[in-house]
C-alpha cells in the first residue's frame, strides 16, 4: 500500500487580477474546493448589478428596455387606459388609427387626408389629357362646358311617387337611372324618359328610397354627318374585299330620320353580305313593328307602296251607301258603312271626319268586316289600325294597335273591333305592318258595289230601270246592275206605296214589289200596279224622299 501523502502545496486556486475569481491551479486536479467556487459566483453577482434574470425561462418585462413595449394595441379608443404614458404609441384596431398621450388626452397621429385636387391630379391620382380638374375635385371635359356626366339624387316627396323632374333636364337616350343602387331598364319596362325633363317610373316609390340619375353629356364629332340637317356629298366608296368592321353601314353614316345623302352609293362588283348596306339600314320605320326583308322601304319616291296590299275594303270609311248618320245603332249582322256590320252583340257607333280622316267611335258591341277567302292567300297576315279600340283576327285574342295571325287559305277572314276609336284599319300579308294604303275613291266604290248596291233618287225622279206592262195589274221591271256583283243579289226596297209606275197611259200606284229572278248583272222585278195598259213601256217613279231599291250580296 502506498503511503498517504498530504498535499498542501501548491495552493488550490489563484485569484484573477480583475474579478478576484479563484481558478483551479494546474497540476493539482485532485482537490476541488466547491465552497471557493460558490463564493466566486456570489462575488460575480455583486460585481454585475445590471444583468437580466430569468423567470420561468423568460426575462421579466420590468428588466426589458423601455422601447420594447412602447406600442400598445386596444380594440378601440374607449378601451385605452384612462391615463396614458408619454412616449408610448396606442393603436385602436377598429379604426387602425394611432394615438399618443398628450398629458391630458389621446391625440391622433395617423389621420391621413387625400391631397387637394389640381389641374392635373384628382385626389392624388394623375389625370390624363382631355380633362380638367376643378379645385373641389370636379372632373370636366377639357374645352367643354359640361361634365362627362352629372349625378343627380332624387328623393320622393309623396308616397308611391312615380314622376320625378330632373333639374337641368336631359337628352332622351342619354341618361341612366338607379333606385337604391339597382339599375333600372328604360323604354317603359321600369321607367320612361322621353320628354327631356321627367323620369316616370312604372311603379311608384316612397321615402327613404331614392333615385340616382346619371345625365350624360352629348357632343358632336368633327367631320361626321350629324343626325339632323347635314348632307354628305360625293360617293361612299367601299373597297373591294372589305369585310366586317371595315365596311361602314349606311345607318352609321346617314341617320335613319331626316338626313340626306347626295351622290352615288358605290358598291364594288362582287361585294356580298355585310359589305353591302341593307335597305333597312338606310331607312326604317321608327315604330315597334319596323319591317325588313321584302318590305324594307316606307315609301316609293315619297308616295305609298305598291297597291292592293290592304285586304280590307272601305278602310277609310268613305263609302256610305246606306246613308247612316248620327248615332248608328245596328242589330247583330246589320250593316252600317259599306262592308262593315255589327258583331254578335250588335254595335253602336258615331263617326266624324276632319282633314280627310274619318274616325269611328264604337260605344257598344263590336264592328266587323268579313273578307272574302279568295282575297287572302294562305300564310301570315298582320292587322293594324289607329285609335284606342282593340282588334283581333277571326277568334284570336284582342290586341291594341296591331295583331297577327296565319290565314289558312280558302276560308273567309274576319277582322273585328271593340269599343273605342278606330281609323284606317288594314289587313295585309306578312308579319310587319306598313303604312295605310290610300286607294282611289272610285276604285273603292266599285269594290263596295261588288257586295251591295243601292238605287235612290230624289222625290219625283225615275229609277234607272225600264220595263213593260204585262197585264192590267202587273208590270215587269228589268234592272240592269251597274257593277257585276259577287253572287246573284237579293232585293229589298222601301214600302211599295212610296213608288208609282209610269206608262203611256199615266201614273199608277204601286201596291207590291217582288223579285222574280236575278243574276250577278241584273234582276227581273214584278210590280203590282192596277190599271196598267198591256204592252206599254213602264218606269218606276219615286214619290217620297229617301226611298231606295237595294241589291245585296254581302258575305
Amino acid at each position: 500500500m502506498d503511503p498517504i501523502v498530504e498535499i498542501n502545496d501548491p495552493p488550490l486556486v489563484e485569484s484573477t487580477a480583475n474579478l478576484n475569481l479563484p481558478l483551479p491551479v494546474q497540476g493539482n486536479p485532485l482537490r476541488h474546493d466547491l465552497e471557493a467556487i460558490r463564493q466566486a459566483f456570489t462575488a460575480l453577482d455583486a460585481a454585475s448589478p445590471g444583468k437580466a434574470d430569468l423567470v420561468g425561462g423568460k426575462v421579466p418585462a420590468s428588466q426589458l428596455p423601455s422601447y420594447v413595449d412602447d406600442v400598445l394595441e386596444f380594440a378601440n379608443l374607449a378601451a385605452f387606459p384612462a391615463t396614458g404614458e408619454a412616449g408610448k404609441i396606442y393603436i385602436a384596431t377598429d379604426s387602425e388609427k394611432t394615438y399618443r398621450w398628450s398629458g391630458s388626452t389621446y391625440a391622433v397621429i395617423s389621420d391621413y387626408t387625400l391631397p387637394a385636387a389640381s389641374a392635373s391630379t384628382l385626389g392624388g391620382i394623375k389625370v390624363g389629357a382631355g380633362f380638367s380638374v376643378a379645385a373641389d375635385g370636379t372632373l370636366t371635359l377639357s374645352g367643354g362646358t359640361s361634365q362627362a356626366f352629372t349625378t343627380i339624387i332624387l328623393v320622393p316627396s309623396t308616397a308611391n311617387q312615380t314622376s320625378f323632374a330632373v333639374p337641368g333636364g336631359y337628352v332622351p337616350g342619354s341618361i341612366k337611372v338607379e333606385c337604391n343602387g339597382v339599375g333600372l331598364t328604360g323604354g317603359g319596362d321600369d321607367y320612361t324618359a322621353t320628354d327631356g325633363v321627367n323620369v316616370v317610373l312604372a311603379q311608384g316609390i316612397s321615402a327613404p328610397a331614392q333615385l340616382t340619375v346619371y345625365v350624360f353629356a352629348t357632343f358632336n364629332v368633327a367631320n361626321a354627318v350629324q343626325k339632323s340637317g347635314d348632307t354628305m356629298a360625293g360617293p361612299l366608296v367601299v373597297p373591294a374585299g372589305a369585310t366586317g368592321s371595315q365596311v361602314p353601314r349606311a345607318s352609321e353614316v346617314v341617320s335613319k330620320a331626316g338626313d340626306t345623302m347626295t351622290g352615288p352609293l358605290a358598291v364594288p362588283a362582287g361585294a356580298t353580305g355585310s359589305q353591302v348596306p341593307r335597305a333597312n339600314e338606310v331607312g326604317r320605320l321608327a315604330t315597334a313593328n319596323d319591317w325588313a326583308g321584302d318590305q324594307a322601304v316606307p315609301s316609293l319616291n315619297g308616295g305609298q307602296l305598291a297597291g292592293q296590299r290592304n285586304k280590307i275594303i272601305n278602310g277609310a270609311f268613305l263609302i256610305n251607301q246606306r246613308a247612316v248618320s248620327g248615332t248608328v245603332t245596328l242589330a247583330a249582322g246589320q250593316y252600317g258603312h259599306d262592308r262593315w256590320k255589327a258583331g254578335a252583340a250588335g254595335c253602336t257607333y258615331t263617326f266624324a271626319t276632319a282633314n280627310g280622316l274619318t274616325t269611328l267611335t264604337i260605344t257598344a258591341g263590336t264592328l266587323q268586316q268579313v273578307i272574302l277567302a279568295e282575297n287572302v292567300p294562305a300564310g301570315p297576315v298582320v292587322l293594324s289600325w289607329g285609335g284606342t279600340a282593340q282588334g283581333r283576327i277571326d277568334a284570336g285574342a284582342y290586341a291594341s294597335g296591331s295583331a297577327t295571325a296565319t290565314a289558312a287559305g280558302g276560308t273567309n277572314v274576319t277582322v273585328e273591333f271593340g269599343t273605342g276609336t278606330l281609323f284606317r284599319p288594314q289587313l295585309e300579308p306578312g308579319t310587319k305592318k306598313t303604312p295605310f294604303e290610300h286607294r282611289l275613291l272610285e276604285l273603292e266604290r266599285i269594290a263596295c258595289r261588288y257586295y251591295f248596291q243601292r238605287y235612290s233618287v230624289p222625290s219625283g225622279g225615275l229609277l234607272p230601270f225600264v220595263g213593260y206592262v204585262v197585264s192590267g195589274t202587273q208590270v215587269f221591271i228589268i234592272a240592269s246592275i251597274k257593277t257585276a256583283m259577287r253572287i246573284a243579289p237579293t232585293l229589298s226596297t222601301s214600302p211599295a206605296a212610296n213608288f208609282s209606275t209610269l206608262t203611256g197611259a199615266g201614273a199608277y200606284s204601286t201596291t207590291a214589289i217582288a223579285q222574280v229572278s236575278a243574276s250577278t248583272e241584273g234582276m227581273l222585278i214584278n210590280i203590282a200596279a192596277p190599271n196598267g195598259v198591256t204592252g206599254q213601256a213602264a218606269f218606276v217613279r219615286v214619290d217620297a224622299a229617301g226611298q231606295y231599291f237595294d241589291f245585296n250580296s254581302e258575305l
